[in-house]
């Protein structure tokens, strides 16, 4: 052991044992253990010498070597092999014809006559040889071989014959009975044959004409052997039968015979079919054809056609045309356009036209359409003034309606107006009015309108601006699909630009309908009695106060002369005009306010109107403010005192109020300013210059009553 492993120039510090394989005889030889020499092994440590390797024996092989720490593994051949060699590292397998029985051989034994190789596996000479046995019945071995041989024809042999042996013609070897026998009807022998087997079958179309036969005759085409086989019969008509055949085969699929005793059976012609039982051919029906030996006849494929029964082939429509399976005619290709016209010829249909060569039919291009069957398109300008598009998608534009008007235009039709130019035009584009978005394709019908924009129906292309913007709820739609025009206006609004209230609504300063808080309703029968009561009351007024004035004048008639009070005569003792002088005094507080107010009140009626004079829109708060001075200063009663929550304010109603208010009012003023004009002329009569009174003097009374009177007149 060396201080450094390995190192023999280093310290010897040690000893330690030699592993197995190696062995050490100590001493000044000590120093390193020495591998076991070729042929020796040690499978021990601590060992000074190694043990040597074993050889094996004949009939057995090396199957493992000897190694350094192993001695050698022998093992025997298995059978079918042999290892003769004393050290050998594989066995040999027999050769062909020989064979060995037990493992551990060391040799192959030959094969007996009469006997022949026992292969491993049956039937695999590739498989070792084991044994052997005898040959089978009708073989034969002379020895040294893997397999017997069969006999010749004619011949045969016992199991484990060394030879063959032979019958007489027309006969065979019976096992059974170790004899020789005749072979039966319908069969035949020529030398003699091993076994029943061996006896050969007449075949198609032969018989014998008894046992022990060395030959066979042949039946006539036509003809097969009947079943004793010892004569011929004749093959039905549907069947036929070459010489030599042994039955009557059926005709093949589209083959034909017409009569019995055929020898042959004839191919079905070209249009034809061969019949269920092969007796006849029949003829294709129409849409169908057939080639020659058909059993069946084949439909015609798409696009293709046949007319008549018998047909060989079948046409190929037209490249515009179509058909079916089976198809006995062709139609017109829809697919490509394609339709029948009156006749039986094929045009493109109603929206496409002809492309190419002819054989396919293209939609209208856009600006065109065809309501008719043909091979053209027309121009929609032709028909819709200004216009360049069509409705729909490509093939759609199947009549004049369908040609539409660009952007920002809208279709009118109006045929009367171009019935003397051209009775062709059913209307014309227009440019979109204001307030109306119009895309490609919109008619009058289908025209959307912006918000607060309103027109009175479908038919109508006059848009309307709303009074009130909010009142008129447009989505850019027409009508919200429906013909109401009531369809445009927020909820609670109706009417001309949505301008009045439905019941259960009023409409506030700002032009708006709110819901109405309170339940309590009047007709509006009522509420016209009671918009009559106070011109009743004043006319009622009126007549009163004319019936007083008459009966003061016939009073009044009893004095001899005119009287006007004088200042001696004054009961108040302000003087005789004072009072009248006073009601037409300019300098009063009550006229100075009056004439303000009457300027303030011009003054907001004038800004109120601006929005309906000028025609213009103002910004909503200023909008909404002249409004609420509309309603106030021009006296708008409806909106201000909310009737329409009291009554059903529509807009006839408002139409009807405002027509007549005027006139009302007017009335009333002029009524009014008549009165005020007969009480001023009563008050100048009543005023003569004064003068003194020496001729009449009053009473108490009459001045009293005087003064009623003169109260009464101010």
């Amino acid at each position: 052991k060396f201080a450094v492993p390995n190192d023999m120039t280093s310290l010897r510090i040690g000893q330690e044992a030699c592993v197995a394989g190696k062995y050490s005889v100590g001493g000044e030889n000590g120093d390193i253990c020495r591998p076991c020499a070729e042929g020796f092994f040690q499978p021990d440590t601590e060992k000074a010498s190694c043990i040597q390797c074993k050889v094996c024996a004949a009939g057995k092989f090396i199957s493992q070597d000897c190694t350094l720490t192993s001695d050698t593994v022998c093992t025997s051949c298995e059978a079918g092999e042999k290892s003769s060699a004393p050290v050998s590292s594989t066995c040999e397998k027999c050769d062909q014809g020989t064979y060995s029985k037990a493992r551990g051989s060391s040799y192959c034994q030959t094969v007996e006559a009469g006997f022949e190789v026992k292969f491993a596996v049956p039937n695999d000479d590739t498989s070792l040889r084991i044994g052997q046995e005898p040959c089978e019945s009708n073989h034969y071995s002379e020895g040294g071989v893997d397999t017997c041989t069969k006999c010749e024809k004619g011949s045969h042999a016992e199991p484990g014959s060394a030879g063959c042996k032979y019958c007489a013609p027309g006969e065979f070897f019976n096992s059974t009975v170790k004899l020789c026998t005749n072979c039966t009807v319908g069969k035949y022998s020529t030398k003699g044959a091993e076994d029943e087997a061996g006896c050969i079958p007449c075949g198609s179309g032969r018989y014998t004409p008894g046992p022990g036969s060395t030959y066979c005759q042949a039946c006539d085409a036509g003809m097969v052997p009947s079943d004793d086989e010892m004569g011929c019969v004749d093959c039905p008509a549907g069947k036929s039968a070459n010489q030599g055949d042994d039955e009557c085969k059926h005709c093949e699929k589209g083959f034909v015979s017409r009569n019995a005793k055929s020898p042959y059976c004839d191919f079905c012609e070209a249009g034809k079919h061969a019949s269920p039982d092969n007796t006849e051919c029949l003829d294709c029906e129409a849409g169908k054809f057939s080639g020659i030996a058909a059993s069946t006849c084949i439909d015609c494929e798409e696009g293709k056609y046949s007319k008549e029964k018998g047909s060989p082939s079948c046409t190929r429509c037209e490249s515009y045309e179509k058909s079916s399976e089976g198809a006995i005619t062709c139609t017109c290709d829809e697919n490509k356009g394609f339709v029948q016209d009156g006749g039986n010829d094929c045009k493109c249909k109603a929206g496409y036209e002809k492309a190419g060569d002819g054989d396919l039919c293209k939609p209208c291009k856009e600006g065109f359409y065809k309501d008719n069957v043909g091979d053209h398109c027309d121009v929609c300008t032709n028909v819709i003034a200004k216009s360049s598009t069509t409705l729909g998608e490509p093939g759609e534009a199947i009549s004049k309606f369908s040609c539409a008007c660009p952007a920002n235009m809208f279709r009118e039709l109006n045929p009367a107006k171009f019935l003397k130019l051209n009775q062709s035009y059913v209307g014309e584009c227009l440019d979109c009015p204001v307030g109306a978005d119009c895309e490609e394709g919109t008619t009058k019908a289908t025209m959307a309108l912006r918000e607060g924009f309103w027109r009175s129906s479908v038919n109508s292309s006059k848009v309307i601006e709303c009074y009130t913007k909010k009142a008129c709820e447009q989505t850019n739609e027409s009508f919200k699909h429906t013909t109401n025009p009531d369809s445009q206006c927020l909820e609670g609004h109706s009417g001309p630009i949505c301008n009045y209230c439905k019941k259960g609504y009023s409409m506030n300063v700002t032009g708006l309908c709110e819901e109405c808080e309170y339940d309590f309703f009047i007709p509006k029968e009522m509420l016209a009695c009671l918009m009559f009561i106070p011109i009743i009351l004043l006319v009622r007024r009126v007549v009163r106060w004319i019936r007083k004035k008459d009966k003061e004048k016939e009073e009044f008639k009893t004095y001899k002369t005119p009287i006007m009070l004088g200042k001696e005569d004054d009961v108040d003792g302000q003087g005789g005009d004072i009072l009248y002088q006073q009601t037409q005094d300019p300098d009063s507080l009550l006229n100075k306010v009056k004439t303000k107010g009457k300027i303030l009140a011009a003054f907001m009626q004038v800004v109120s109107q601006y929005e309906t004079t000028l025609v213009i829109r103002f910004p909503p708060s200023f909008e909404n403010f002249s409004r609420w001075l509309s309603s106030v200063f021009n006296l708008d009663a409806l909106t201000l005192v909310s009737f329409g929550c009291l009554s059903e304010i529509n807009f006839h109603t408002k139409l009807l109020f405002y027509t007549l208010a005027p006139i009302g009012l007017a009335l009333i003023t002029f009524i009014w300013f008549q009165w005020r004009k007969f009480l001023l002329d009563e008050d100048k009569n009543m005023r003569l210059p004064w003068k003194p009174v020496t001729d009449v003097k009053l009473t108490p009374e009459e001045r009293q009553k005087k003064k009623d009177h003169l109260s009464d007149d101010s």
